[in-house]
């Protein structure tokens, strides 16, 4: 009986298969994900990680304001002995700091440690405006693994695959994402004083 039962269960998978997954519904679909595919990983290899912008906020907002929300970025996000605020100049309204984010890669299921990649982070500000600038992102690699060097566009250097290549710059593009969003934030929020 147990026999009898696997047979009609094998063949209703069969025709479930054939009914549902014919290969001119399959193929497309197997083609638009290759294609998807490859082209994410060719932005990956092209992404320039290099950032410059400048803001504008409200008129009336001065420049002490802004360079004192650019001070408390700074203070709030370089705590560690990686990050360094290397000039802090209030006259010419300066800020530059010297910073790294710590990278992992993947082989054989495990996270193995990629070093670090170093940055520069720059804020100036002027009344109503302020410009960031994020730029030299540079891999400073663990022992085991090969400097990738600068990793705005395609500079893959060898010694780790391509895709662990990929996935350092991608973490190090994910990172300035999240700083760019927190510098937005920080100098658009009002210092309100309050009473405590």
């Amino acid at each position: 009986m147990v026999g009898w039962v696997s047979d009609i269960a094998c063949k209703n998978n069969i025709y479930f298969w054939r009914k549902h997954f014919n290969m001119k519904k399959l193929l497309p679909l197997l083609f638009t994900l290759m294609t998807l595919s490859t082209f994410a990983q060719e932005n990956v290899d092209t992404l320039t990680i290099d950032f410059e912008k400048i803001f504008e906020v409200d008129t009336s907002i001065s420049s002490t304001e802004l360079y004192s929300r650019a001070r408390e970025w700074f203070a709030n996000n370089f705590k560690s002995a990686n990050n360094v605020l290397q000039m802090d100049d209030k006259e010419s309204g300066k800020l530059i700091g010297h910073g790294s984010i710590k990278v992992t890669y993947k082989a054989l299921g495990m996270v193995y440690d990629g070093g670090y990649v170093d940055f520069t982070a720059s804020i100036f500000v002027r009344a109503g405006r302020y410009k960031v600038v994020l730029k030299d992102f540079i891999h400073n690699p663990a022992s085991q693994v090969p400097s990738q060097g600068n990793l705005n566009g395609m500079h893959y250097k060898g010694g780790i695959s391509l895709k662990q290549w990929r996935s350092i710059k991608q973490q190090a593009y994910s990172h300035r994402e999240g700083m760019i969003a927190s510098i937005i934030k920080t100098m658009s929020s009002s210092d309100k004083k309050s009473d405590w």
